[in-house]
């Protein structure tokens, strides 16, 4: 590896941040896109965030007013914690309404930071009381919104190359891409004053065929949307495609769910109940109808759901009913074995959900019961011993939250598969300078929900014991130090770990906000765990210990209100067993540019990456279309550049422009399988056009 661009690169760096602190004010952000970045950046996970910026971008154009926010509103924004909440809605009551942002760090809990980050959220009008909401009012004060979107890699990939008819004749299910290399996506919503949502989605992935083949007269999936809030003792009313998000995730959780990340603190997650479904994932969504009612301090929740999945099918034991080893989440459906396992399996669920809410705690319990067009059979290898196989399964949990004084408790706990899976956290304010956070999960080996979604290590909430410790302390002004430490077992075999194991997890960050026009933080994140040497001549593989040290340097500094900088220097060391260590790293520079005189404004990155295998891949958040979302994984040796252009055409619609290329060195071929390309480069172009009105 070449280190010369990183000494280059530091010193840069370090002369930047010389120059970069200011008095720290509240301006807001200039783009939702830049309070995103701000809020989410730090993860390195595929997650889809259509959700979570469907929320944000509402808020952004119709801020909420804080003076009469409720709690269910507050939540939403998802950047204060539950205790937060209490301590804002405790303040608004005991000293009348807040007059001004410079309030916020003021309130018991709060920072400059959550005051910065809710500005653009945020009005601080008089409480109005708002009238209900009449028919002829859908059109005045309804807002709609339309999004066209088209993106494809420009290469030739392995996938799309012809195949002679002499081929297609002997074998017509040949393993390539029945469809064209565009990935399309349209979406229609429409939202009346948050009381009145409707909406439609429809999709089609690269490689998928469109009106033909498998999708003679529609794209490859479809989704709709109906919901009315509010309305009598109905509080909810749902039709059509949502999520369900009840308690701590532990039961039922479909959707966004928030993990281990940069905010050490948010480790409670913050229960929406009925959720419209804005995603464009296949699977992982419940369709039919559901509703809340509220009678006093409870809120009553029923639900039915009926839809087909994708599933992997071992064998057809009568018709319309299957014996299948997995569930498909990709959604993707490009070739004849893809298509095979398309939409097989019926999956039905109904439930119920009761919460009784007071003023600084709540008690709730969820039930929900699956049943499945066939019989799930997990392989017989010793790690799948006490993974659930059947065609039904009962879910019952209880979950609980309360607010006492500067302590904020919640937990929750569920049957499934007869086991038993409990958690317990607690989120401690000291005062204004230090707070910590605390998180127990106990997942028995045998232990199922279909559709949990809780903290865990594995990717599934079973065979696992864990303790999380996390603490933020604020040392000095413009200073703050996040740290947690999350040490798990577990008990029983895993994917290529042939015994039971443990592992370790300690995050250190250190931030420094000297101003609106200068930030940079220091984060060091050191990971141990097992996993089995497949290389010994041996007949049962003997696991090793893998250690992971990564260690970032990020910086973003604006030279004036239209031109932004953001630098980032990242270094990954793998030790795995005793082979030599795997080493990469990473180093980008960011431009952001907006025009004064055009309502234009232009994303740059120019990055280099170098990594001795994919083992010490790095991953690095990009600038993307709207509700669109990027986290690539560098690894190799490369360059990877990216400029995106956003131009508003008028007040009511916007174009965007992306143009993605990666270069590796001395590579003949990029990719793998039918995503093969002959060549170096891999390159990609998205645009998207929004209209509202």
């Amino acid at each position: 590896m070449d280190y010369r661009y990183l000494v280059i690169f530091v010193i840069y760096m370090v002369t930047v941040a010389s120059s970069g602190a200011q008095d720290q004010t509240f301006e807001k952000y200039e783009s939702l896109e830049d309070l995103a970045e701000a809020i989410y950046s730090e993860t390195d996970l595929q997650i889809d965030y259509s959700t979570l910026f469907d929320d944000l971008y509402y808020y952004y154009e119709n801020p909420i007013n804080l003076n009469a926010a409720s709690y269910d509103q507050l939540k939403k924004l998802y950047i204060l914690s539950d205790f937060q909440i209490q301590c804002l809605l405790d303040y608004v009551e005991e000293n009348g309404a807040i007059v001004s942002i410079y309030e916020l760090p003021y309130i018991y809990g709060f920072s400059q930071k959550e005051a910065r980050f809710l500005a653009p959220l945020i009005s601080l009008e008089p409480i109005k009381t708002s009238g209900p909401v009449k028919l002829k009012d859908s059109y005045k004060y309804g807002q709609h919104e339309i999004i066209l979107r088209a993106q494809r890699v420009l290469e030739q990939q392995k996938g799309y190359l012809p195949v002679s008819d002499s081929i297609l004749q002997i074998n017509p299910n040949t393993n390539r891409y029945l469809g064209d290399p565009y990935k399309l996506y349209v979406r229609y919503k429409y939202n009346l004053k948050k009381r009145i949502y409707f909406g439609l989605t429809a999709e089609k992935d690269a490689g998928e065929e469109f009106f033909k083949g498998y999708n003679k007269s529609n794209f490859d999936f479809c989704s709709a949307h109906f919901q009315i809030n509010n309305t009598g003792v109905f509080k909810k009313i749902q039709i059509g495609d949502y999520h369900l998000q009840f308690g701590q995730g532990l039961t039922l959780w479909s959707g966004l769910a928030s993990g281990k990340s940069a905010y050490v603190l948010n480790i409670e997650k913050r229960a929406e109940g009925i959720k419209s479904y804005v995603s464009a994932d296949e699977n992982i969504f419940f369709r039919g109808a559901a509703t809340t009612l509220s009678a006093g301090s409870f809120d009553i929740t029923l639900f039915y759901s009926r839809k087909k999945r994708d599933a992997n099918i071992i064998d057809t034991i009568r018709p319309d009913f299957y014996e299948f080893s997995t569930f498909q989440n990709t959604g993707y459906h490009r070739t004849p074995y893809e298509n095979y396992d398309e939409k097989v399996i019926k999956e039905s669920a109904y439930g119920a959900n009761i919460t009784f809410r007071r003023d600084y705690w709540s008690i709730g319990t969820t039930f929900v019961h699956y049943e499945f067009g066939g019989e799930l059979r997990e392989s017989e290898r010793v790690y799948n011993k006490f993974d659930f196989s059947g065609s039904q399964v009962t879910n019952i949990g209880i979950d609980y939250r309360a607010n006492i004084k500067n302590i904020s408790l919640f937990g929750e706990a569920t049957s499934g598969n007869s086991a038993l899976g409990i958690i317990n956290g607690a989120v401690v304010f000291i005062n204004n300078l230090v707070s910590f956070s605390a998180f127990y999960r106990s997942y028995q080996k045998d232990f199922f929900t279909h559709y949990g979604n809780a903290l865990s290590e594995n990717s599934y909430d079973a065979n696992e014991n864990g303790f999380y410790v996390g603490t933020e302390i604020q040392p000095f002004r413009y200073w703050k130090i996040s740290a947690y430490s999350d040490i798990y077992k577990f008990p029983w075999l895993k994917y290529n770990v042939s015994a039971p194991s443990m592992g370790t997890d300690f995050f250190f960050r250190l931030d420094y906000t000297g101003g609106n026009n200068f930030e940079s933080y220091l984060r060091i994140n050191y990971e141990r765990e097992y996993e089995n040497n497949n290389e010994e001549d041996t007949l049962i593989a003997k696991p090793f210990e893998v250690n992971n040290f990564n260690i970032r340097i990020h910086m973003s500094y604006s030279l004036s209100s239209n031109f932004q900088l953001r630098n980032r220097v990242e270094l990954n060391r793998i030790n795995r067993g005793n082979e030599s260590p795997d080493n990469g790293y990473l180093i980008y520079q960011d431009l952001i540019y907006g025009a004064k005189k055009l309502p234009l404004t232009v994303y740059f990155r120019y990055a280099l990456f170098d990594t001795d295998s994919y083992y010490s891949r790095i991953y690095a958040y990009e600038n993307d279309l709207l509700y669109a979302y990027s986290i690539p994984a560098l690894y190799f040796k490369g360059v990877r550049t990216y400029i995106m252009l956003k131009y508003s055409v008028s007040r009511h619609a916007d174009i965007w422009m992306k143009y993605t290329r990666t270069t590796y060195a001395g590579r003949d071929i990029t990719g793998s399988g039918l995503n093969e390309i002959g060549g170096n480069i891999k390159s990609e172009i998205k645009v998207q056009l929004r209209v509202k009105f």
